[in-house]
């Protein structure tokens, strides 16, 4: 949250509306109701809004399905699968979000390292992401930062465009 909001205008309403927009998601994945409502807090803070009006944007708990009468054996495994593919979307979707943050302000990874270390934990790395797409992605991210050729971003999308042009 801190490194989103940082450098930038938090009088802005536009500012404090795009800044929840990218924070909120995440939180909602929150599987905890009590740290979701103080990470909830704590945004609500950080932007200097109301509560309530966070918790409007916050997208409703994932819904489960539910089978009526005596599950069959092809609903019992679906519903015992399911978890593993919600989780295996969040983490993906997560993963994009990020990398998509980044990728707009590459800048960030420097942050996101500067407190990792602070932490005494390592720098990002590419294989802190499960999967290759992202890794490349992160990799990318990492030269585009280490290079003086050009802007951070326009070195990202220039070589994403490379890529896209070599693939096809």
């Amino acid at each position: 949250m801190e490194s989103l909001a940082a450098g930038r205008n938090l009088e802005d309403p536009k500012v404090k509306s795009e800044i929840a927009a990218q924070v909120m998601p995440l939180i909602a994945d929150v599987q905890d109701t009590v740290e979701r409502e103080a990470y909830r807090q704590r945004l609500a803070r950080l932007l200097r809004v109301n509560e309530h009006a966070l918790a409007a944007s916050l997208p409703t708990a994932r819904t489960k399905r539910s089978t009526r009468g005596a599950p069959d054996t092809a609903a019992a495994t679906l519903t015992r699968e399911e978890p593993a593919i919600q989780i295996e979307t969040s983490n993906y979707s997560l993963e994009a979000y990020c990398l998509g943050v980044m990728l707009r302000m590459p800048d960030l990874l420097n942050q996101v390292n500067r407190l990792l270390q602070e932490s005494e934990l390592k720098r990002l790395a590419p294989d802190d992401f499960q999967h290759i797409q992202h890794q490349e992605i992160l990799q990318l991210l990492q030269e585009s930062v280490e290079q003086d050729l050009a802007e951070p971003r326009d070195f990202v999308f220039n070589s994403l465009d490379l890529a896209i042009d070599g693939a096809g």
